[in-house]
């Protein structure tokens, strides 16, 4: 009983189309790009993506020296 809900559900979830645009974010653009062709994959007639590129190098330069001070 539980594995034809189960069908179901997965059926539904292939078939949503979500309201606003979805945001994908990532450090590299190789991952950036798995993740968008992920996207595309599930969702084929949604707004394309917002897509946000983090630069790893300033976040560690930012957390440098923080922490706990005793």
């Amino acid at each position: 009983m539980t594995s034809s809900i189960g069908k179901r559900v997965e059926k539904l979830e292939k078939t949503v189309i979500p309201d606003e645009p979805e945001v994908i974010i990532g450090y590299t653009k190789d991952e950036i790009d798995k993740k968008l062709e992920e996207f595309r994959t599930k969702y084929p007639h949604a707004p394309t993506p917002i897509i946000v590129q983090l630069d790893h190098r300033v976040d560690k330069q930012k957390n440098e020296g923080e922490g706990e001070k005793i």
